[in-house]
């Protein structure tokens, strides 16, 4: 996940956090979230050909990565990864959307923890598809 995403995972919000703190936080998360559904969206794209749009498609999205295709392409994520990769898409989701909310230091500090979790499985899935891909290349 993003390195931006150090500060939270330190503890560094708490019930005092400002509301500037709490928003750069939230968007954090968003943008790392989005970082990677966009480089599953091209490698699905570009290997499974052309994928569902629109609102459930991001669901889709992820599901689709998980999956290997058998003679086509291994599984771009592990299971493992599948359910806290939801509860950030959820999230940010809502970031996206909920225009005049407080945001919640509990709630953005579990997250926070929950894209902790996620960065050493995403390492082991993004170096597993960097090889897939290269081998694909020739690379050697």
């Amino acid at each position: 996940m993003d390195a931006r995403l150090d500060d939270l995972t330190r503890g560094s919000l708490d019930e005092d956090a400002s509301p500037g703190e709490l928003a750069r936080a939230a968007w954090n998360l968003h943008h790392a979230y989005t970082a990677l559904e966009a480089i599953l969206e091209r490698v699905l794209r570009l290997v499974d050909g052309v994928i569902s749009e629109g609102p459930a498609s991001l669901v889709e999205l992820l599901e689709l990565a998980t999956l290997e295709v058998e003679g086509l392409r291994p599984a771009l994520l592990g299971v493992d990864a599948r359910a806290r990769l939801h509860e950030l898409r959820s999230f940010r989701h809502f970031v996206r959307h909920g225009y005049a909310v407080e945001l919640d230091a509990a709630r953005l500090s579990a997250l926070a923890a929950t894209a902790a979790a996620l960065r050493p499985l995403l390492a082991r899935d993004l170096d597993r598809l960097d090889a897939w891909l290269g081998a694909l290349a020739g690379d050697e």
